[in-house]
Formats: C-alpha cells, structure tokens, sequence
C-alpha cells in the first residue's frame, strides 16, 4: 500500500520546482528552508500557498516522527534535553557539555554548573483554556514575586499563551544571554503587530501538541524553525516557580519572546551562538527587510558623511535624519540605535556607564519618533527609546522623572499612544492574514497602543531629538519601502579568479561587474550583503564594500561602454580630491580615478547640490547608501578589501548578495531578480504574471571584465525575467548549461583563442556543426540536442532557423575566460595595510554584547 503522505510531499515538491521554488529540509526535517526567487503575480501566490501546503505536510511527519509515547507531545530531537543529551547542554553552548582543553566559554563555564547543582532544568508551560485566554494572569510589573504560585504545578506559566492581550515593545526582558541586540530587535518589531505575527506560521495552532514553527530569514532564505515548547528555567523553589532562564516576557505566563529567542538560537547552533551581534542583521533575519546602518558621529569607522548637516538652504542642523526618521515611521521601517566608545578611548567594558543613565556597546529600540507641542506653545522633537533590560533608562530632560515629561503628559499621549503605520501588504500578507472580521487584510493601516505611561523602571523612556543626536552613534533600520518601491536582487560570488581586492589594489577591475540601468531620476538604496557567519565554523565576516561607476561609450557605438568617468562634470564632483587633480580630471587632462570618490548621477541642483560619497568599506555583514540618481547606465563593483586571507595565504571567496530598490519602476539590474518580500503578489493584471508593478524588466548582458564591454540593441541577446515559471525555469536552465559549459572550459583548458579559431571564420553555423565543433575542441556535448544549443547560443534565431550566431558563443565565453587569464597575469601585490584596523568597519560581533 502506497503511503499517502510521502506522495503528497513529492507531488508538491515537484510543482514547486517546477516554479522555481527550491525546499531544503534540515535537522531532522526540523529546520526548513524556502526560497523564492524571481516570482511574481499569480506564479508567486500559487508558490506560497504550495509551499504552506508543503510545510503542513511535513509538519504532520514531524508530529508523527518526534512525538513523545509517554506525554504524546512533540519532543524536539535535535535541541533540548534528550537520552544522549539528558541536561540539553547542547542547545545552551556551543561545546555542549565538553569542556575543551583550552577551556570553555565563561557563558559554558556558568551554566554547566547550574546545570550540575540542578538550578536550571526543562519546563513545559501550562496553556491556558480557550476561555482563559483572553483574560490572562494579571501584570505587576514591579513585582518579581509574581512568579509566586500556590498551584502545585510549580512551571513557569500556568495559564500560559502565545500573545496576551496583543504585544507592545515593554513586553520584552533581557535572560542570562548577551543578546541584546537581538532583543532590541523584538521590540521594534512589536511595534508592528503585522510583522510580528508572521514570525509565528499558523500562530499557535499545534500547541496543544507542545509544537511551535518560527520563520527567519537567513541568507535570504525563509528558514521554518520547529520547536517544542521546553524551555530552560531557574528560580525555582518546592514552593515557588521559577522563570525563563533567557529572555522572557514581563508577564510570565506570555510566550512569545522566549519561543522567538530558542527558535532563533535553534537556527544557530545554540543559544551561546547569539551573544554579540547587530540590531539591522536582526531586523533583516526576523522579517526579511533590507538592513541599514549610519555612523552618525565623525572619527568611528565606517563614517562618511555627517547626516545631520543641511542638506537644502532652509534646513537647519539635523533637520535632512528627523526628515529620514520621520519617513522611516511613517512607511513602519523598524529602528534601533547604540552607543560606542570613541576609538582613542582605552578598553571600554562591555554596556558600561555612558553617563546619563546610558550605556555603551549596547543596543535600544527605536520605538517612536514625533514632533508635540508643548504646555509652553513650543515645539520640541522626541524619540521613544527602549532597553531591553527591561529597566535602566536616560536620566536627562523629559526622562520619567524629569520636569518635562511631567509638565506635558498630556501632548505626549496626544501623539504617542496610537502607532498608525501606512505598512502596505506583501504578497505573504494576502495570502495568509487575516486582521478584520471580514476577512480583509488591513493593509493600508496598521494600529496599535503603546504605554505611555510613567514608570521610572521599565526601560522604556523619552529623550529629545537634540539629546539623542549629542548621545548616541550608531543608528540601524530594518526599511519597509512603500508599496511604490520596486526591488531587484543579484546573486554573485567571489571566486580566485574574481576576487580583486579593494579599491587601491591593481587587481580591484577583477572584481564582478553589475550593470545598472536607470531610465529616469529615481530614489535608489542599493545594499550588498555577504553571507551570514553566525552558526557556522567555516565562515566569517570580511570587510566589504562596492563602489557605483559610469559606463560611458566607447567611440560612436551606442552599444559599446567602458567603465569610464565623463570628464566635465559638475564642480561638485571633484570636492574630495586634492585642489591639484580637480581641474585636470574635470577638464579631461587626466582621466578621474576608478572608483570615482562621488557616486555618479548624485550631484543634482536644488535636490542634492553636493552629491552622495561612495560607502565606505566595512566589517559587517552588509553595507549600503541611498541617493537620488540621473537616468543613466552605471556598473555596481562589490569587493573584499583583503583579496587574500593572510592567515592562510588563500585567495578570499565567498557568495554576495545586491540589492537595489527604487521609487520608479524604470530601472534595471544586470541578473536581478524580482525581491519577492517586495512584491505585493496582485490577483488582477496578471496576463504576463508580472503582477501590478509594470513592465517586465530586461536584464543587460554581462559586461566585459576586462574594462570595456559590448552589448546589442537585439532583444535575442538579452533575458527577459518574468514572473511566469516557464520563463523562470527557462532562465535557471540557461545559467546551469552555462555554469556547466564554462567549468568544462576551465578543465580542459580551453581558451578563447581556440574557440575563435573554430567559431570566428563565419558570422552564422548550423546547430548539428556547432555541436561537432564545440566536441572536437574537447567539450562533452554529444547528448546535446537542438534545443539545448538554442537556449545557450541564440533563442530566438536559433530556434527559428536551426543556426546560432557565431559572435554569441564567443561572447558567453569571453567575459569568464578574460576575467581568469587577467587575474593569472597580474602579479599578486603585497597586501601591506590590508588590515581591518585601517580600514572604515563597525567593530566586532561582540560589540553590543551583554
């Protein structure tokens, strides 16, 4: 008899691949993992709901496989407590319970003996019923007692419940775990319930089984974190419950946090693995948004510009980021800022005094941000921050106990109380929320109360804007574009024949290109990303960074560019060179040096008069700018600023992501996909199943590594990226035959002179010669059939007429093979000064480290 259920999951992973949309399941088929690329309209929604259908089915084989005999409730096999693990010292350090013999972590170290004398153990909540619910155990929030039960069942929450009486940014308490910055994060995403509910899939539907599913993104992958609902407790007594060990809610018998906090520390490794990190990466992980990060103070690394100088005659000092802050609210971007010691400063403790009632290398919430009026008739900026401690607060004017505040209680509540976010929907959204009665998705209108009350001790504070701006350095986001944004991603990788090094290196031009084309003035972010380290032995962070060039053309020829700066630009343009190279590169005496210090297409009149400068390098995961840009076609160049690894001598490798959004639907970048959490998946206007955000974009050829590159007006020669799966599928199959073909090159050692020898006596070749001729160079092609040569080769003549062109076989060739003779050829130059030390970067993953 054939088992119903494994044949439900191959169908549904069949149709999903045949979408494009590759499931990876891990752990014991406890971790999931999703991705989506390039879909959109009704493709995208169909590949949603077949993946939700997907993650059911396996759901119910989880329950099937790992359910408990003797308490019928699901037992995670790969985290917590079990026969070979029998403390769960796994899924709280990193070694487990093996200390090594250079010795463990402190965080090891502390827990193994608790563990040891018994003070930490597994528990189990108690839920509440279905009636119980909405009336869950009152709050004290100064009163730790109220972990106190006369119930015999001494857990941590006996009449517990995913969310009580909805979520607010308070409900969030720092446990015995450096996690702050992730922390942090949650209580930015509390403030938008839309957000936050998609963390959970189908909320609390399996907890009756002790099941919970959580969603993160990971290297721009959705990954489904399955957990049971055991966690690690301490505190207790025989007649006193304890509490969560790590992060919990203030009311005990709310889950969400802690659930949140083991889910995320399942997906790396163990909870030890979340100490130290970055409030924008959080952000990024937990709802898939674009990451940011702006130094705010001159002399940290990393820093580019002060963003608080007048931008427009009329502005006055940080008026150009309380315009930005105040955007960010509005469009629901999640926020968060940190405070660093100055870099001439000696070895500052880790969340030391900053003085005021702040701290150092430690990260709060950006909760709210408005402009009130005060008793006095004043205006007076404020930003609503939160600590994640769940106490210790700024000391200064309109701090809770401050004059202020008490004198104008009344404007604050006026304008803080109800949070209303213009968040827009996403397909997910329309696909699986439900906010009103109706069934409709609120999602024009997110709304929701936060305490504004006075409470001295609840981490939760106010500060002026002027305040904030002498205090703090650092400030992160997590940016929910608005729904008239449109996102593109390409996925690269540096290789040894790719990897150029950084900007002063003669190898830097190696580097991969991106040709982005810009067909009117547009708002443009564009972010690079590397690839998450946190969980993994093999990997770390590397500083990175990418610069924006012109491609100008090279003679007459429309079709023919080369990275090259115009010369005679605008004044502005030349401001950060030396007065001795303005006139020369502006005149065209000498050409202006590559990558050009102001990113092209800035320097705009009455809107940016003095333009945007290039990002600087950094040690982090991801680095991006924002500027207005004049149409034009331009090359993105990411790079590592070490091109080798000095400790073992290797060449740096390793996978990117860009990013690029924009206001305006008329953009193109080379290779780049449609960024699905941008897009809004309509029902209507799905002819070409581009849903309703306009045209299909046409990706640009490759561009020539060596310096120059040449590209065709003919629509054959370039990739259309629809929505459709045919087309998806299309486009993957044309990039694996291609992938394959070039490998096949490299191994043989074929090079471009042999292929031209054979390909270049004639402008056109029959498909059946073609196949002979690529054979007798060396390649195994016998099994191909005509319709493969067609695809790699010239769709549109060669499907038609049997013949490919003869310059396209060239073509897909060149750009690979130059790119590794030029990277052979260039002698290796000394790395000196290649050290972290001497570049921009943000510190250490540690840095926010509690």
């Amino acid at each position: 008899m054939k088992d119903t259920g494994v044949e439900d999951l191959h169908t549904l992973q069949e149709e999903l691949k045949r979408l494009g949309i590759s499931v990876v399941s891990g752990r014991q088929d406890t971790v999931i993992s999703v991705k989506i690329k390039g879909l959109a309209g009704r493709a995208l929604l169909r590949g949603l709901r077949l993946a939700d259908q997907l993650l059911q089915e396996k759901i119910k084989n989880a329950l099937q496989t790992c359910t408990d005999p003797a308490t019928k409730l699901f037992t995670d096999p790969t985290f917590g407590p079990s026969s070979s693990d029998p403390d769960g010292a796994a899924a709280i350090c990193r070694a487990g319970g093996v200390i090594s013999a250079k010795g463990g972590s402190q965080h090891q170290a502390k827990v193994l003996g608790l563990l040891q004398r018994g003070k930490i153990r597994w528990e189990r909540p108690i839920y509440a019923t279905e009636n119980e619910e909405s009336d869950s155990s009152p709050q004290d929030e100064e009163d730790d007692d109220i972990y106190s039960m006369t119930s015999t069942d001494h857990v941590f929450a006996s009449n517990a419940t995913l969310f009580a009486d909805g979520v607010s940014s308070g409900d969030v308490i720092q446990g015995n775990l450096g996690d702050c910055w992730f922390l942090s994060a949650l209580s930015v995403v509390a403030t938008r319930s839309d957000l936050l509910e998609q963390t959970f899939w189908r909320r609390d539907q399996h907890k009756a089984k002790g099941l919970f599913v959580c969603k993160f993104m990971k290297n721009f992958v959705w990954n489904y974190v399955l957990i049971d609902d055991r966690l690690p407790v301490f505190g207790f007594t025989d007649k006193k419950a304890g509490k969560p060990y790590f992060a919990r809610c203030r009311n005990p018998n709310e889950l969400w946090v802690s659930l949140l906090e083991k889910a995320y520390a399942k997906l790396h490794g163990s909870y030890e693995a979340l100490i130290g990190g970055f409030v924008d990466c959080a952000l990024n992980d937990l709802t898939g948004m674009c990451s940011e990060q702006v130094i705010l103070k001159e002399g940290f690394p990393g820093f580019g510009e002060n963003p608080y100088i007048p931008a427009k005659p009329q502005q006055k000092h940080g008026d150009p980021f309380w315009e930005k802050l105040a955007r960010y609210k509005q469009s629901g971007t999640l926020m968060g800022c940190s405070i660093q010691p100055p870099v001439t400063a000696k070895e500052v403790a880790v969340e030391s005094s900053a003085g005021n009632g702040l701290y150092f290398k430690h990260a709060y919430a950006l909760v709210d941000v408005a402009e009130i009026k005060t008793a006095k008739g004043e205006s007076v900026r404020l930003v609503k921050l939160r600590n994640p401690w769940g106490m210790g607060e700024w000391t200064g004017p309109w701090s809770d106990s401050s004059e202020e505040r008490a004198q104008n209680e009344d404007a604050i509540e006026r304008f803080f109380k109800i949070l209303k976010r213009k968040v827009g929907a996403n397909a997910e959204k329309r696909v699986f929320m439900t906010i009103n009665a109706q069934g409709k998705v609120g999602a024009d209108e997110i709304s929701q109360e936060e305490v504004t009350k006075i409470n001295t001790n609840d981490g939760t504070f106010f500060m002026s804007y002027d305040a904030w701006m002498q205090s703090f350095t650092h400030f992160f986001a997590g940016i929910d574009f608005p729904d008239a944004w449109h996102g593109r991603r390409s996925e690269g990788s540096w290789n040894e024949a790719n990897c150029g090094g950084n900007t002063t290196k003669s190898t830097w031009i190696n580097n991969p290109h991106f040709e982005l084309v810009i067909d009117q003035r547009a708002r443009i972010f564009a972010s690079l990303s590397q690839e998450d380290p946190r969980g993994s032995e093999n990997l770390k962070i590397v500083p990175v960074g990418f610069h924006i060039c012109s491609l100008s053309p090279i003679g007459n020829d429309p079709n023919k560019v080369e990275i090259r700066e115009p010369s005679k630009k605008l004044d502005a343009y030349y401001r950060l060179y030396k007065p001795a190279d303005r006139d020369s590169f502006q005149t065209g005496k000498r050409p202006e040096h590559l990558p050009p210090a102001i990113i092209p297409g800035t320097v705009i009149p009455s809107i940016d008069d003095d333009g945007v400068p290039q990002p600087a390098y950094t040690f982090k995961q991801a680095v991006s700018v924002e500027a207005t840009m004049e149409p034009g076609r331009y090359c993105i160049i990411p790079s590592m600023y070490m091109r080798t690894d000095k400790a073992t001598g290797n060449t740096n490798v390793g996978n990117f992501w860009l990013s690029v959004y924009s206001d305006k639907p008329s953009f193109r970048l080379e290779g780049g996909e449609k960024i699905v959490e941008e897009e809004e998946g309509d029902e209507e206007n799905l002819s070409t199943g581009e849903g309703s955000r306009g045209n299909p974009s046409i990706v640009p050829a490759p561009l020539d590594r060596r310096v120059s590159t040449a590209s065709s007006s003919k629509k054959s020669e370039k990739i259309t990226a629809t929505g459709n799966a045919f087309a998806a599928e299309r486009r993957r199959k044309y990039e694996n035959e291609k992938e394959e073909l070039l490998r096949q090159a490299k191994r043989y050692g074929i090079g471009l002179r042999d292929l031209r020898a054979e390909f270049a006596k004639t402008p056109k070749i029959q498909k059946a010669d073609c196949r002979h001729k690529l054979q007798k160079l060396g390649f195994s092609v016998a099994s191909w059939d005509d319709e493969k040569i067609g695809l790699l080769f010239g769709e549109e003549d060669g499907l038609a007429t049997g013949v490919v062109h003869t310059d396209k076989i060239l073509k897909l060739f060149t750009p690979d093979i130059q790119e590794e003779k030029m990277a052979c050829e260039l002698p290796d130059m000394e790395e000196d000064g290649d050290n972290p030390d001497n570049i921009h970067r943000e510190g250490v993953l540690e840095i926010e480290d509690r």
